[in-house]
């Protein structure tokens, strides 16, 4: 038997796969998992990642969101070898182009018996559905128009009446589908009714547009999330109607909540500590996630390399990847092992890349253009020890308020944090003077040499060297919690310290003039 474009169909036995999103708003974490999995396996059997863009829902399409989609994939480096920007032989790669090729094999399926044009208002579904609920029965088409003779429904259909065309579904018997990682599902064909296959304005429905483009660009292996599994039962009738073979199915698990409660939604992210997280991959790279952290860490989210490993260079995942191993059941999204991956992957690059990584969060943050950043000598003393604190990029800021602050306008929210340990305002306020006194007259200033220094004036006065540090760490970041002392003094310079550290010193005896 021939079918519609049959000639195009791809026979061979290489691995070919897709990545088939909807272009309906930002990408979520959920995708980019099938996306990376899919090009893994794709790169495992060194076969054909593809891209495809499923446009059907013309209702929901969003058109920033196929930007979202490809620069999400590029952000992962998962680069397709057929599809939007790169072409291919089996295109057009955007399914609202394809139109002609989805209306010529619905016809052939009326023509086979396998499908039949509905003439059912949208008033009389509606009713049939309010009666179905009121009855207690499930809802689902009544098979109504399946009656009509071929004849009659073409003539009614050259007449121009409004009609979609639905897939015949057995009455009964049961409909079989296989996935690799479920095993075989079976599904009463009497639960499932008649599903439309080509809406009234011509364009296809999902079922018939993922049936013929799967066939028609030769995808072997189907990698997609456990949401479309109830729909697999239609597919695998459509594949038995066009008597073609049925492709490798991998219905990956969904992503949990954190607390394992719920999948992880777009619409309602979830909460850790009451802040909400990230759900959406424009969310993770703005808040300064690696994409060498995320494809690590989504590629162990609902699949094991190595139970006793966490961290693989990228070819070893390729190397390693067999979706037979793909875990069925869900996984719960960790959150707290994704900064911990990705705060190791930030220690593992060169500090010059950091810093430049840093950059339009600081811009954002202090105003501060590329330029005047990259003039910046205190970043670069200061990098290390940042890059050991923090987690992701975004969270850069709050660690160098204290660099980016005026000498002598820095705010205390509480000047008790100048205070020495155990010691009252008079003795912290004689500390910081005399330590500005100590910088002020060094003829050399670096962290090493400054810390000479104090424990050097801490000596002469019979005072412990600790008394001093941690005054002055106060002093100079503003914060309780900080970088180190020593690196913090020298990316601030000589003359910013001895400033930053006399203003603390007034701020803390301006306090105890006034009782505060």
């Amino acid at each position: 038997m021939t079918t519609p474009n049959a000639r195009h169909a791809q026979v061979t036995r290489s691995v070919r796969t897709r990545f088939a999103p909807s272009p309906t708003g930002q990408l979520h974490l959920g995708g980019l998992r099938t996306a990376l999995f899919t090009w893994l396996w794709a790169r495992h059997n060194q076969g054909t990642f593809i891209l495809r863009i499923e446009d059907t829902d013309s209702k929901r399409f969003d058109p920033a969101s196929v930007e979202s989609i490809t620069s999400a994939l590029k952000w992962l480096e998962l680069d397709w070898d057929e599809g939007p920007e790169v072409g291919g032989g089996h295109g057009p790669y955007v399914q609202s182009e394809r139109g002609a090729i989805y209306r010529s094999h619905a016809e052939y399926l009326i023509g086979a018996g396998h499908a039949y044009r509905c003439f059912c208002s949208p008033a009389r579904l509606v009713d049939l559905r309010r009666r179905q609920q009121n009855a207690g029965q499930p809802s689902g088409y009544d098979g109504h128009c399946r009656r009509l003779a071929k004849r009659q429904a073409q003539a009614m259909a050259d007449r121009g009446q409004e009609h979609t065309i639905r897939l015949v579904v057995p009455d009964s018997g049961t409909i079989q589908v296989d996935d690799l990682i479920r095993g075989r599902i079976s599904v009463d064909a009497a639960t499932l009714h008649d599903p439309v296959l080509l809406k009234s304005d011509g364009m296809a429905v999902y079922h018939l547009a993922v049936v013929v483009d799967d066939h028609l660009m030769g995808i072997t292996d189907v990698l997609r999330g456990q949401e479309w599994l109830p729909t697999a039962p239609y597919h695998r009738l459509l594949y038995q109607a066009f008597e073609w073979d049925v492709p490798i199915f991998v219905h990956l698990p969904v992503i949990l909540n954190p607390n394992g409660e719920g999948k992880m939604s777009k619409r309602r992210p979830p909460l850790v500590d009451g802040v909400a997280m990230p759900v959406h991959v424009d969310e993770f790279r703005d808040a300064g996630y690696l994409p060498e952290a995320m494809f690590n860490f989504l590629a162990l989210l609902g699949w094991t390399a190595d139970a006793s490993e966490e961290v693989f260079p990228r070819d070893e995942l390729v190397r390693r990847f067999d979706v037979s191993s793909i875990s069925a059941a869900p996984a719960t999204m960790p959150y707290d092992k994704l900064a911990w991956m990705n705060g190791l992957y930030l220690r593992k690059m060169e500090r010059e890349a950091v810093l430049a990584m840093l950059q339009p969060y600081l811009t954002k943050a202090f105003g501060r253009t590329p330029s005047q950043l990259s003039a910046m000598s205190g970043l670069t003393i200061v990098v290390g020890e940042l890059v050991d604190r923090i987690r992701t990029l975004s969270e850069a800021p709050d660690w160098l308020e204290w660099l980016f602050a005026d000498p002598a306008e820095l705010d205390y929210p509480d000047p008790d944090m100048l205070l020495a340990r155990k010691q009252d305002r008079a003795t912290s306020v004689a500390l910081l003077k005399s330590a500005a006194d100590t910088v002020a007259t060094m003829p050399v200033f670096n962290a090493v040499s400054l810390e000479t220094a104090i424990r050097d004036a801490a000596g002469r006065a019979d005072t412990k060297p600790g008394l001093y540090f941690g005054c002055m760490r106060a002093a100079l970041s503003g914060t309780k919690a900080s970088l180190p002392l020593f690196p913090i003094a020298e990316a601030l310079g000589q003359d910013n310290v001895v400033t930053r550290l006399r203003h603390a010193a007034q701020v803390l005896e301006a306090c105890h003039a006034t009782g505060a």
